[in-house]
């Protein structure tokens, strides 16, 4: 297999080495995982995100760590969801209908004002002549899904994320197919809207000829058909 370059696994690094992390539940991702403007799965939590060095969180709240005390900032739809702790690189729960007060007090306001809305406005009606509502035809959007998410769908291993055809592929070059362990997969779009193939980078452990256990990185070319098109080795 020849070396390439893209997508990446599941892994948790200490703060010396993390330079990028999920704006979703703070799992961080060393550097070499994937290049900066990339759209990647996050492995802990299964959201997408664009692969920059941000450490912005959409819609923050904070939140204590269960085991170090101490306060992270996470996005509030992580309620009730674990979520990697920013200090001490352990899991928590984050509590459920956790929510900032202003967003509270801005729910109570709109509620009341559609409510008073409704309440004048049933009453405005009353007063007024019957009028004739002309209804406007329903328009049912496509439901398509686009060649790279009907293959991610069609090729993608529902229990560990792995492609199941790059998975075969591998296993086919080993010296022990058995001793074939994966550890976390990345699937990346093509920008080119022509393209006929998508990147999966795939993170695994196997022996090798001397009976050793060895970590490796693949990244893959893998047309929508499943055919495997060009596969190479990265450095761990």
């Amino acid at each position: 297999m020849d070396n390439q370059p893209e997508e990446q696994p599941q892994q948790h690094f200490d703060g010396a080495t993390a330079k990028y992390r999920c704006p979703h539940c703070n799992a961080e991702y060393d550097e070499n995982v994937a290049q900066p403007g990339d759209w990647v799965e996050c492995t802990n939590c299964k959201q997408g995100f664009t692969f920059t060095r941000s450490t912005e969180v959409k819609d923050p709240v904070e939140v204590i760590c269960t085991h170090c005390k101490k306060s992270n900032i996470i996005s509030k739809s992580r309620s009730g969801q674990k979520v990697i702790c920013q200090h001490c690189r352990q899991p928590f729960r984050v509590p459920m209908g956790t929510i900032d007060k202003i967003s509270c007090g801005c729910l109570v306001i709109i509620i009341l004002a559609v409510a008073a809305g409704i309440f004048f406005g049933v009453k405005s009606c009353n007063n007024r002549a019957p009028e004739t509502v002309e209804e406007e035809p329903i328009v049912v959007k496509s439901q398509t899904l686009s060649k790279f998410e009907a293959a991610k769908k069609a090729h993608r291993n529902a229990w560990n994320g792995s492609n199941v055809h790059l998975v075969k592929y591998i296993k086919s070059l080993m010296n022990d197919p058995d001793s074939f362990k994966h550890e976390g997969s990345w699937w990346i779009e093509s920008t080119n809207p022509d393209a006929d193939f998508y990147t999966v980078k795939m993170i695994f452990f196997g022996k090798n000829a001397f009976n050793a256990t060895i970590k490796q990185i693949v990244i893959a070319k893998i047309g929508f058909d499943g055919t495997i098109i060009e596969v190479k080795n990265v450095a761990p």
